[in-house]
């Protein structure tokens, strides 16, 4: 199946995937025929795009990180803190943004945090991230994509997929397990801070105001805040990632403008904590992943690229090599245009990422240079050094999900035995 943006979906198209929605309702079936009343409502529930069968690549299928139920049950557990949580910030938001800074910190905000905090929730939450973590259990590397965000329900998704983010680079950074759960709940909670800014500040479409910018930019603290008076039941480390995800290495992030050391596990007083650093690094992903309602998401190599350029100024250094180990920039099932090689201008789908070269997947070519449909034949880019490829840009609408008759897989252009063994054995050696 491939990935399509929903402007470029046609109807007579074949879901290949379902379609969810935020607390794990089934949307739609995989199979069900794309009509114009179908494509209008993804458009309006804000879904950006849908995987959809093709004849061409019926034996491809984006991997799935995290079961739905999983993401369901986290959503609720999310909702519900949100809800127990509202009334101590509901009369805070009514006030100037001066008061509620000196009222989220004091003891009579604490109390009301308290009041309406109920043990149960923290429970739920805690279980939900005990079942992403057994989902993820043996990932190591991400090679497809993390999900699908809707626009409605996008601050409760965005934490769910900082937290399965979060937890993939701690792994990898050979974090224990108690401290990984630790890290994964404060990665849920990392932006509960929210819930004391106006909805239409958070969803504004258009360029927020000063002001509004400024209050924005309260809610790392609000969160700490809001984390810290229940802390008895989460300790001192969790509510690092509330408080620290937007803090930067260089000293330019808020809310206290904390420098990091791009360095991990050395916790020096002042500098920026792990959980704050880590958790950068997934909040920046997933963000600029997302599309919002004031702006589309990036493909995931430009974002990949992006990030790999913040490391030693803006993200901790070592947890931005510990995300290029793991994230692939051409995911599978998505769309990419060739941009060098005889094959430059062809469009096609990514079919499988390499553990140990994530930037040279296996595509399945789908399309020529015009858009018009070919027989589709696979292109290792591993064994062709000179194919280059970019995430294919959803404004440009191309050829349906037609099919054609398979090619059997095969390499873009012959190579001589000696080169095919000599870069097979550099691959090997980088491995």
């Amino acid at each position: 199946m491939r990935l399509l943006y929903c402007e470029n979906l046609a109807v007579g198209m074949k879901l290949g995937q379902p379609v969810y929605g935020a607390a794990g309702q089934l949307l739609l079936a995989p199979g069900a025929t794309m009509s114009a009343r179908y494509i209008a409502l993804l458009g309006e529930m804000g879904i950006p795009a849908v995987y959809v069968a093709d004849p061409d690549t019926s034996d491809v299928s984006p991997p799935q990180y995290v079961r739905p139920q999983t993401r369901a049950a986290a959503w609720r557990s999310l909702t519900s803190i949100a809800e127990c949580l509202a009334p101590a910030a509901a009369d805070l938001r009514k006030q100037s943004l001066s008061l509620t800074h000196e009222h989220s910190g004091s003891e009579r905000f604490a109390q009301a945090v308290r009041s309406t905090f109920r043990g149960a929730d923290l429970e739920a939450l805690g279980k939900s991230v005990d079942a992403v973590m057994a989902d993820l259990l043996d990932q190591n590397v991400l090679v497809g994509l993390n999900t699908i965000k809707t626009h409605d329900a996008y601050t409760f998704q965005h934490s769910i997929d900082v937290t399965i983010m979060g937890i993939v680079l701690a792994r990898k950074l050979g974090w224990p397990a108690s401290r990984v759960r630790m890290f994964g709940i404060g990665s849920m909670l990392h932006d509960i801070g929210k819930i004391m800014v106006a909805a239409d500040i958070l969803n504004k479409p258009g360029q927020l105001t000063e002001d509004e910018f400024t209050d924005m930019k309260a809610h790392p603290e609000r969160g700490y805040h809001i984390l810290r008076a229940i802390r008895p039941a989460l300790g001192a480390v969790i509510p690092q990632a509330a408080y620290q995800h937007h803090e930067r290495q260089d000293g330019s992030g808020y809310p206290r403008g904390l420098k990091g050391t791009n360095t991990l596990g050395e916790h020096e007083p002042g500098k920026i904590h792990d959980f704050g650093a880590v958790c950068a690094v997934a909040d920046v992903y997933d963000a600029m992943s997302s599309t919002r309602p004031y702006r589309k998401g990036w493909a995931p190599d430009r974002v990949v690229a992006t990030i790999a350029g913040m490391a030693g100024t803006h993200l901790n250094r070592e947890a931005v090599n510990a995300f290029l180990s793991v994230v692939a920039p051409f995911p599978v099932c998505s769309e990419v245009t060739f941009i060098g090689g005889k094959h430059a201008g062809c469009r096609g789908i990514v079919t499988s990422v390499p553990e140990n070269d994530r930037a040279r997947p296996t595509v399945r070519v789908l399309e020529d240079r015009t858009g018009t449909r070919l027989e589709a034949f696979d292109v290792d880019l591993r064994i062709d050094p000179d194919s280059r490829i970019r995430s294919a840009e959803a404004d440009e609408v191309r050829a349906e999900s037609m099919g054609s008759r398979r090619q059997p897989p095969r390499p873009a252009a012959p190579l001589p035995a000696e080169v095919v063994a000599s870069l097979r054995q550099l691959h090997q050696t980088r491995a």
